[in-house]
C-alpha cells in the first residue's frame, strides 16, 4: 500500500513539472529581427580624445582660428556639425568680448569677424572690432570700420522705424567719431581727428567731462602739429635758431610731442649746443620707452629692440597723451597716474620705422657725447646703435 502512495505522488510530481513547463513555454517571446544600431559621435577638429579640462581652451582655439579652419574643405563639415553656439551671432559676440578684456585683440577680431558675417547688422560688433583694431595699431582698418559703423548709422536714421533719441545708438555714434579721431591722431591727421572730436562732441547725449578733455587735447595736439611743420621747414632751409624757437614752442604746447624733441636734439647737436642734445635725446629715448643701458647688453638687433629689453610699457595704449587714463570718451574707474607716454604720430612698437628712429636718436646722443669728451658713454651708445643696424658700416667703425 505505501509503495502503491508513492508512485501515485510521483505521477502527480511529473504532471505538476509538465504543467509548469509548458507555462514557461507560453511565455517566451518571438526571436527578434536582425537590425544595425548607430552611435553619433561629437564631431572634433583635433585628433586627440576628448577631455573635460581641455574643453575651455580647444574651445578658445577654435574660436581664434574659425576662419583659417573653414578654408580647409576637410574640417568644414567638422565644424558646420558643431555645437550651434559656434553659429550663434550673440555667443561669437561674447566670446570675442571676453578675448577683448583679456587683450587678445586679434582672436577678438576672429570672433567679431565671424559674428559679422552671420549677421552684419550686429552695429556693437563692428564698433568693438574697430576698437581691436586700434588696439593692434592697424589704423587703416580702425578707420574702414569707424566709416562703416558710421555709414550703417546713417542708414538706419533715414529708416522709418528710426528713433533719433534712441541712446544706444547715441552712443555708438559718439564712439565711432572719437575712436576715428584717435586713430587719425596717430596717424599725423590731426585736423580731421579735430573734426572728429567736435562732432562726437556734438553728439554726446550728455555733457562728458572725459571727452571734453580729449578734444582740447587733439586741439593742442593740432597746434603742436602745425608749428612742428613750420619748425621742420626752417630746419630744412638751415634757419636752425629758428627752428629751435619753433620746436620749443610747440614743446611748450605739448611736451611729450617726441619728433619735435628729436628734431630740435638734431638742431642743438648742429648749432654746438651738446649739453641740450644729450638732454632732448634721453627724453626722446624715456618717452619711447627704451632704456639704452639694458640695449647695450644685446648682440642681436631683434633681440636688442624687442622684447626683454624694452621697458614694461603699459598695454592700454594711451593714444592722445598722458593726461587722461580712458579712451574713447570713456571714464576711468579710479584716476590712477600714468608714466609719460610719447604724443604725435609715433611708429608702433617693433616696427622698421620705430627702430629707426630708436636707432638715429642713440646715434646722435653718441655723437653729442664724443663731442663732450664723454667717450665711454658715447661708446656705450655706439655699441647700441651698432647693434641695431648692423649693415651701417660707419656705425660699425664707431661714427
Amino acid at each position: 500500500k505505501l509503495a502503491a502512495q508513492e508512485a501515485e505522488a510521483l505521477a502527480e510530481a511529473e504532471e505538476d513539472e509538465e504543467e509548469e513547463d509548458d507555462d514557461e513555454l507560453a511565455h517566451v517571446p518571438d526571436v527578434r529581427d536582425g537590425g544595425v544600431i548607430k552611435f553619433n559621435f561629437t564631431p572634433r577638429i583635433f585628433p586627440t580624445p576628448m577631455r573635460e579640462s581641455k574643453a575651455t581652451e580647444e574651445e578658445d582655439w577654435i574660436a581664434k582660428n574659425r576662419n583659417h579652419l573653414r578654408q580647409n574643405p576637410q574640417l568644414k563639415p567638422q565644424l558646420d556639425a558643431l555645437d550651434i553656439e559656434d553659429s550663434d551671432p550673440t555667443w561669437l559676440k561674447g566670446k570675442g568680448d571676453d578675448f577683448y578684456r583679456a587683450r587678445d585683440y586679434r582672436a577678438a577680431v576672429n570672433a567679431y569677424t565671424t559674428a559679422l558675417e552671420i549677421d552684419p547688422l550686429l552695429y556693437s560688433v563692428l564698433s568693438n572690432r574697430g576698437a581691436c583694431y586700434l588696439q593692434l595699431g592697424e589704423l587703416v582698418r580702425c578707420l574702414e570700420d569707424s566709416d562703416l559703423l558710421l555709414t550703417k548709422l546713417d542708414e538706419w536714421a533715414m529708416g522709418p522705424d528710426a528713433n533719433p533719441d534712441d541712446p544706444k545708438m547715441k552712443k555708438l555714434r559718439v564712439k565711432a567719431l572719437a575712436r576715428r579721431g584717435t586713430a587719425r591722431c596717430q596717424q599725423g591727421s590731426y585736423e580731421l581727428a579735430l573734426e572728429d572730436y567736435k562732432r562726437a562732441v556734438i553728439a554726446s547725449p550728455a555733457y562728458d567731462e572725459t571727452l571734453i578733455g580729449d578734444l582740447k587735447r587733439v586741439d593742442a595736439l593740432f597746434r603742436c602739429s602745425d608749428l612742428k611743420r613750420q619748425a621742420d621747414a626752417s630746419f630744412g632751409q638751415g634757419e636752425l635758431s629758428a627752428a629751435v624757437g619753433l620746436y620749443t614752442e610747440a614743446l611748450e604746447i605739448e611736451p611729450t610731442f617726441v619728433s619735435a624733441i628729436s628734431n630740435r636734439a638734431a638742431c642743438h647737436l648742429a648749432l654746438g649746443g651738446l649739453e641740450d642734445a644729450v638732454k632732448d635725446c634721453t627724453n626722446a629715448l624715456a618717452l619711447l620707452e627704451v632704456d639704452p643701458s639694458a640695449l647695450s647688453a644685446g648682440t642681436h638687433s631683434q633681440s636688442v629692440y624687442e622684447g626683454e629689453h624694452m621697458l614694461a610699457q603699459d598695454k592700454e595704449q594711451r593714444f592722445l597723451g598722458n593726461t587722461h587714463g580712458a579712451n574713447f570718451g570713456e571714464k576711468a574707474d579710479e584716476p590712477t597716474p600714468k608714466p609719460l607716454v610719447p604724443s604725435g604720430p609715433v611708429p608702433p612698437p617693433g616696427s622698421a620705422k620705430r627702430r629707426t628712429w630708436v636707432l638715429k636718436t642713440i646715434a646722435r646722443r653718441g655723437a653729442a657725447k664724443a663731442k663732450l669728451g664723454d667717450l665711454a658713454s658715447a661708446a656705450e651708445d655706439y655699441r647700441v646703435a651698432a647693434a641695431l643696424d648692423p649693415t651701417d658700416e660707419n656705425l660699425q667703425r664707431g661714427g
